[in-house]
């Protein structure tokens, strides 16, 4: 997404992310049903502010948002991430991304 890398149910601290990536330090979790009771709620309390802790984000998405609203869940994790590169423009990060005219080939003739 936006030329960046997001791993798929990756081990981070003590806990199995949804999505990660390495090179903004966001995690991303899609919380089904089983989020909305009040012990899972507490868990994700706990795992989130372990997560800051080491200076890592989180977004929380809803499943059903997810799956019904996908553009609007892309948009979310988009606006993040302008907002992420225009607050940290020495942070380093991931290559340039292509432009659309490196993505054209080139015209013979």
């Amino acid at each position: 997404m936006m030329g960046y890398d997001f791993d798929r149910q990756r081990p981070i601290l003590n806990f199995i992310v949804d999505f990660y990536c390495k090179d903004l330090r966001l995690v991303i979790e899609v919380d089904g049903i089983t989020h909305l009771n009040e012990s899972a709620y507490s868990k994700d309390l706990i795992r989130d502010d372990a997560m800051k802790e080491y200076d890592i984000a989180i977004i929380r998405l809803d499943a059903l948002k997810v799956v019904n609203q996908t553009a609007e869940s892309v948009k979310i994790i988009e606006n993040w991430i302008v907002d992420f590169e225009l607050t940290h423009p020495t942070y380093p990060t991931h290559p340039p991304r292509p432009s659309l005219a490196r993505a054209t080939p080139p015209r013979r003739g």
